[in-house]
C-alpha cells in the first residue's frame, strides 16, 4: 500500500540517535541521558521504544541558549518553561 499524497516534513535523515545528538551538542551520552530524565535538554520523541532528537530541535535548542550567559540563567528559562510560563515562537 502506497500513499502519494503524504507529506512528511521530517525525513529519516532528520533523526540522530542519542550519542550522535550528543555528539553534535558536545557533551557525553550521559549527560544528554540524564536531561531526558530532568526534562532540561532538547525536545526528543519514541518510535517503536528508540529515542530520537530531530536537528531541528537540537538547533532551536542551541538557539535559545545562545543569548544566555550563565548556566543558572539556563536552569531559570527550563524552570520557566517547566511550570508553562514560558513559550518562545520562534520564527
Amino acid at each position: 500500500m502506497t500513499y502519494p499524497d503524504l507529506n512528511l516534513q521530517h525525513k529519516p535523515q532528520d533523526r540522530m540517535r542519542p550519542d550522535a545528538a550528543a555528539t553534535y551538542l558536545g557533551v557525553s551520552p550521559k549527560t544528554l541521558a540524564m536531561w531526558r530524565c530532568t526534562q532540561k535538554g532538547p525536545a526528543f520523541c519514541k518510535l517503536g521504544g528508540r529515542i530520537f532528537y530531530k536537528l531541528t530541535d537540537l538547533n532551536t535548542w542551541i538557539d535559545e541558549r545562545s543569548d544566555l550567559i550563565s548556566s543558572s540563567q539556563a536552569r531559570a528559562l527550563e524552570d520557566m518553561r517547566k511550570v508553562g510560563r514560558l513559550k518562545i515562537k520562534l520564527a
